[in-house]
């Protein structure tokens, strides 16, 4: 029987790593006759399939239909190689066979087919070329966040460095690397990096702080004291010192006005821009009998409005050196007060010759502080001080006698005299409590409530009332006062004691008169001794300045004597803070906080614990620091140059 003459097609779907040859062998076939031709694929990939096909040539004798045929690989790589793969088939069926090898390389193999008996080849060879299967690309690295690197330049530089033209811009390359996605997966990440680069780069530290300048000329003290200021460290919580333009712009104007013996200039006014001078006062709510004094450079241009203010005493003319920043609308004007008042808001009516309205300031630990403020401009008188409407004192209640007889009613008022005490803080007060009653006035020296009418009860020996902002409650009678208080002092909630009797009151008993003097011998004279020579002195140093009082928005003198040469200890007294020299304080000066102190001195750092405690920057010439003492905290400028100045002893 001979074979079809249509094309027989056999396939082999071999595994991804064999190479396949097909070898189709028979019985008593021509030896040099092909009655097959392979048409399969030359080339294939190691991990895919493959299949191999043929057709007749001619016709093919009936033995190769009867027996069958084989598969068989012939060379491999140029090597002869001969191995048959899998079983016999027919010559129109299938056969899966393979060689088990790797294909790491380029793998050349022949093929043929031939008969099963006698294996005469009935095929020419075929090549078949196996390829290493490609090695997959990796998967290429998560990017950076743009976000992430503007804003970490913003608070390191002061400038986006993502945005081109800029100094700045080719850190942007090293931040958004698409390798370094796993080195700066946050701000924080990027921020410790751009701080490292401002510690390995001096002019870019020195641009940083030319930067937070905003165009001021920084004198030479105050670019070393920068300068020198900085730290590596991207945790940075230490007072006067900074790692960022964000720390820098902090503290920056309190430095140039320390270091430098001229104030920074106001920043030059724009073209087309309007600029008035105003002086006037503000008032707080919780206080209304005590303002502070106010002066006024402003500047507005374009719906922007820049200058500075001042805040002093009453009969003071505080310079106006505190930058605000703001807006100016129409006829209404807003700012927010930069520096050591850093987040007062003052907004209001404003014109070029006025400009009024309603300030807030925000507490760390208590409400937001609210007032109102009154500037005129500098050519017109300056504004009356606000005056409280007196208040009228209650007429005292009848008290009833518990007898039938009534005892004369003494309409007269007691006097007690006492001091008021809470957190670290006291304060003198006077209380005009009726006679029998718990009723009268309270005159708080001080201005905490002023002069407040006291309404209350009696009951035997235990007596509460309240006044302006206050309670009071505890012991009563006719020589002393042991009560409890609360209410809110500027602003903060506090609690203490209030204590007073009547003899604190009394004046001095008069001096006994003088008996006539008895005739005494004339004594031996005693020689005098030789005084003993007392030891000198250590040497200091003087300071000069001023302080600013958060609690009660006030500024006033102070002075220091500093020891010299006690290398890490720093120690020394503190003259007076609120008055020059020890003088004495009116009722708007706020003495506080004078005496000895010791503390530690790194390198310009100092560190004073204490009546008074503050931190800050020490030098030679310039102390720059805050402070906080009896639950009132601010901050203090001084130098050893004021000391020259009008109201210090000379």
């Amino acid at each position: 029987m001979l074979a079809d003459r249509s094309s027989h097609t056999t396939r082999w779907r071999l595994a991804a790593r064999y190479a396949i040859a097909l070898i189709i062998t028979g019985q008593a076939a021509a030896a040099a006759t092909y009655y097959a031709q392979i048409t399969g694929p030359a080339t294939i990939v190691d991990g895919t399939s493959w299949t191999a096909t043929w057709s007749p040539i001619g016709t093919a004798p009936a033995s190769l239909v009867q027996y069958g045929v084989r598969v068989e690989a012939i060379s491999m790589n140029g090597q002869n190689w001969s191995s048959f793969l899998g079983p016999t088939v027919t010559f129109a069926g299938r056969a899966v066979a393979g060689i088990a090898t790797a294909f790491k390389n380029t793998t050349v193999y022949h093929i043929q087919i031939v008969l099963t008996a006698g294996s005469t080849v009935i095929s020419a060879p075929y090549q078949i070329t196996v390829n290493p299967a490609p090695v997959a690309a990796p998967p290429p690295p998560p990017p950076t966040n743009p976000a992430y690197a503007s804003a970490a330049c913003r608070y390191v530089f002061g400038v986006d460095c993502t945005a081109s033209g800029n100094a700045y811009s080719p850190l942007s390359s090293t931040l958004l690397a698409p390798g370094n996605a796993a080195a700066f997966p946050t701000q924080t990440a990027m921020q410790t990096y751009l701080i490292g680069y401002i510690a390995s780069n001096p002019s870019v530290k020195s641009a940083v702080i030319q930067q937070a300048a905003s165009g001021q000329t920084i004198c030479s003290p105050a670019l070393t004291a920068l300068t020198n200021s900085f730290t590596a460290n991207a945790n940075n919580t230490q007072s006067g010192v900074w790692n960022s333009y964000t720390q820098l712009a902090a503290i920056i104007q309190a430095v140039l006005r320390s270091q430098c013996t001229v104030a920074p200039p106001a920043p030059a006014p724009p073209v087309q821009s309007a600029t008035a001078c105003y002086h006037g006062y503000m008032t707080p709510d919780s206080v209304s009998n005590f303002s502070s004094v106010l002066t006024a450079n402003l500047q507005s241009s374009g719906g922007r409005m820049t200058g500075y203010i001042g805040i002093g005493q009453p009969g003071t003319n505080p310079p106006a050196n505190i930058p605000v920043l703001g807006t100016a609308n129409g006829q209404t004007c807003s700012f927010t007060v930069q520096g050591t008042q850093g987040g007062m808001v003052m907004s209001g009516p404003c014109s070029g010759n006025s400009f009024s309205g309603a300030y807030s300031v925000p507490e760390n630990n208590g409400p937001t502080q609210t007032g109102r403020f009154t500037l005129t401009g500098c050519s017109s008188a300056m504004p009356p001080a606000p005056t409280p409407a007196p208040t009228p004192t209650p007429a005292p209640k009848p008290t009833p006698t518990p007898t039938p007889t009534p005892a004369p009613v003494n309409t007269g008022a007691t006097t007690y005299c006492g001091k008021y005490a809470w957190a670290n803080a006291t304060a003198d007060v006077q209380l005009l409590i009726q006679n029998g009653t718990f009723s009268g006035k309270v005159i708080d020296y001080v201005n905490f409530w002023g002069s407040s009418p006291l309404t209350g009860s009696l009951n035997g020996t235990s007596c509460q009332g309240s006044g302006s902002n206050m309670t009071l409650s505890g012991q009563c009678n006719a020589s002393s006062l042991n009560l409890t208080f609360n209410g809110t002092i500027m602003g903060s909630h506090q609690t203490g004691t209030l204590t007073a009797s009547t003899q604190a009151c009394s004046q001095p008993p008069p001096v006994a008169p003088t008996p006539a003097p008895t005739p005494m011998p004339t004594p031996t004279p005693t020689p005098t001794p030789t005084p003993t020579p007392t030891p000198a002195k250590a040497a200091q140093t003087r300071f000069c300045g001023t302080y600013y009082n958060n609690l009660f928005q006030a500024t006033g003198k102070v002075e220091f004597d500093v020891d010299q040469g006690k290398g890490a200890v720093y120690s020394g007294q503190i003259v007076s803070i609120g008055s020059p020299s020890g003088g004495t304080c009116g009722a708007n000066c706020y003495a506080f906080g004078d005496g000895p102190f010791t503390g530690t001195l790194n390198g310009t750092q100092c560190n004073v614990t204490g009546n008074t405690s503050f931190q800050g920057t020490c030098t030679p010439t310039n102390i720059n620091v805050t402070f906080n003492t009896s639950g009132q905290a601010g901050s203090m400028t001084l130098s050893t140059q004021n000391c020259s100045l009008a109201g210090f002893a000379q």
